[in-house]
């Protein structure tokens, strides 16, 4: 991913560049609702409301 991530920047690739920032953020905001759920399911002092 990185190596591509620079390809795409030396060769001025603008339309991979926003792709791989697009997937990026929606893999982080995935892996952070994933964490929030498994934290509210394992710590039994965390209620969801």
């Amino acid at each position: 991913m990185g190596y591509i991530t620079t390809v795409a920047i030396t060769s001025v690739d603008p339309l991979m560049v926003y792709d791989i920032t697009l997937f990026v953020g929606i893999s982080v905001i995935i892996a952070n609702f994933i964490a929030d759920i498994l934290y509210g399911i394992l710590d039994p002092r965390v209620r969801i409301t």
